[in-house]
C-alpha cells in the first residue's frame, strides 16, 4: 500500500512539528506523535499518501507530493471534501501553504465538475 520501510511516531519537535517527513534513502517515514491520534482516518491517510509522493515521484516538491496523494484518495473512493481538508487542516496561512490549499482545492473542484458531468 504505502513505499515505506517503516512508519515510526517521534516526538513533533524531532521533525520541527511537521505532521510527518520521510527519509528518501530509507524510505522510513516519521509521523508526529504528538498530533497522529487526533487526527481522522482521512487526514493520516492523505498525509502518507504525501509522504509516499515524495518517494514515488522521486521529489521534495510539496505541490507533485500533494497531487499524487490527492489522485490516490480519489482512486480508493475517499470524498474530494476529505482530501482538501486532510490537507488544509494542518496548514498554516504561510504565503507557500495558502497555494498549496488553493491548488488542491482547485483540484477538487475540477474532479468534481468532471464526475458530475451529465
Amino acid at each position: 500500500m504505502y513505499p515505506f520501510s517503516e512508519i515510526i511516531q517521534v516526538p513533533g519537535h524531532v521533525i520541527h512539528h511537521s505532521p510527518a517527513k520521510v527519509n528518501h534513502k530509507t524510505k522510513r517515514v516519521f509521523v508526529n506523535a504528538d498530533l497522529w491520534a487526533k487526527l481522522n482516518d482521512d487526514t493520516q491517510r492523505f498525509i502518507l499518501y504525501h509522504e509516499a509522493g515524495h518517494i514515488v515521484l522521486n521529489t521534495r516538491d510539496e505541490h507533485s507530493a500533494d497531487a499524487y496523494a490527492f489522485q490516490r484518495m480519489v482512486a480508493e473512493g475517499r470524498s474530494l471534501k476529505a482530501c482538501v481538508y486532510g490537507l488544509t487542516k494542518l496548514l498554516t496561512n504561510s504565503v507557500g501553504h495558502r497555494k498549496r490549499a488553493y491548488l488542491i482545492l482547485q483540484m477538487a473542484k475540477a474532479k468534481d465538475l468532471i464526475t458530475n458531468k451529465n
